[in-house]
């Protein structure tokens, strides 16, 4: 994947720009999921996967992992536990 900004790794912005095209999003909407601005949807996963050609799964495993990162960071002392 892509990490920090496009001015720091500029040979990179192409591809940036090849992948946001091909996976019909903004080229914002693709830099605020890069920089975990914006959450990713399932939707989007597969579009990606498909411009960029690693499958969906890489990216919602990133998705997954940030999951994993923030379970350890929320307080959820304060939210009910709902009966089944």
């Amino acid at each position: 994947m892509w990490c920090g900004s496009a001015a720091q790794y500029p040979h990179r912005a192409p591809r940036v720009r090849a992948a946001n095209e091909g996976a019909g999003i903004s080229r914002q909407h693709l830099y605020d999921i890069l920089r975990e601005r914006k959450p990713l949807c399932a939707e989007v996963a597969v579009r990606l996967g498909a411009a960029v050609g690693d499958g969906p799964e890489v990216w919602l495993l990133q998705a997954a992992h940030d999951a994993w990162h923030a379970s350890g960071k929320v307080d959820l002392s304060r939210v009910p536990r709902l009966a089944a």
